[in-house]
């Protein structure tokens, strides 16, 4: 009888665990949208902000897989003055990108440089400058996301 209360318990435990899971992917505030050739994962933040009717503007996450962008950004990082142990545990890139919807361009503003609890390390004082979104890239697949997410807005008016 005992055993039998202890494994109730249990699968209401496991029950449970999994809706909080559920719970966190669906609100959760980063939505995965790719990985490049290096195994870098790529992420937007939820809150799309437009600045006109066509020029949308998002943070974009990029968790760092690749050594050889670790290794930059560990060296950028100490020749800004960050000690070495805190700059080892860069994870991070965070990318303000604004998205011309009509001529299909791309800007990435403000790098900042992060640990895996999403706390700044350092920043980049660098722009990417306007360009074309080139094909098979993580940002053609970004704009693809917020051209979806643009149409929608268009159909409920706004």
């Amino acid at each position: 009888m005992k055993n039998l209360k202890i494994k109730k318990c249990g699968a209401k435990i496991i029950i449970l665990g999994l809706l909080l899971i559920i719970i966190f992917l669906i609100h959760s505030r980063w939505i995965y949208f790719g990985e490049n050739c290096n195994g870098d994962k790529f992420y937007y933040h939820r809150g799309v902000k437009w600045n006109t009717k066509n020029i949308a503007e998002v943070w974009v996450k990029v968790i760092i897989k690749n050594n050889d962008t670790r290794n930059f950004a560990i060296y950028y990082l100490i020749q800004k003055g960050v000690p070495v142990k805190k700059a080892l545990k860069v994870h991070s890139i965070l990318t303000l990108t604004r998205i011309d919807v009509d001529n299909q361009a791309v800007i990435e503003l403000f790098p900042i440089l992060c640990d895996k609890y999403g706390r700044e390390l350092g920043h980049y004082v660098w722009t990417s400058g306007w360009h074309q979104i080139q094909p098979n890239t993580m940002n053609e697949e970004l704009y693809k996301k917020i051209i979806q997410k643009h149409k929608l807005l268009l159909r409920k008016g706004r």
